[in-house]
């Protein structure tokens, strides 16, 4: 009877680290973020379009904080960084992401971190 608890035993521990190898719904949940936080980083400083092109999905469109929405072509032929003297940042304040299998559906609640100013 002990050999089959030890076996027993062994196909548990080696089922428990599979799990926790496993990304967790969380872990992904912040890998996600940082995604999409990277995206926002992008638009300010310099040229969005090209880290923006390389991340959505062809069929991608985007919905604007007005309800406006706009395929993927018009959303990037609208990506323009920040004038120059400009400055500010967006930040994600708030983050969700659902996970059904391997697909997450994600959204955020961008605020500006400092105010967007231009010095004439």
């Amino acid at each position: 009877m002990r050999p089959r608890l030890g076996m027993i035993s062994l196909l548990l521990a080696v089922a428990a680290q599979a799990a926790a190898a496993a990304a967790s719904p969380a872990a992904e949940t912040v890998t996600l973020r940082a995604l999409d936080q990277a995206l926002f980083d992008a638009v300010a400083p310099g040229d969005p379009q090209r880290l923006w092109d390389r991340t959505l999905a062809p069929d991608a469109f985007y919905v604007d904080e007005n309800g406006n929405v706009m395929s993927r072509a018009a959303f990037l032929k609208a990506l323009k960084p920040l004038p120059a003297g400009a400055s500010g940042r967006i930040v994600i304040s708030e983050y969700r992401a659902v996970f059904h299998g391997d697909t997450a559906w994600s959204g955020s609640a961008p605020t500006r971190a400092r105010p967007i100013t231009a010095w004439p």
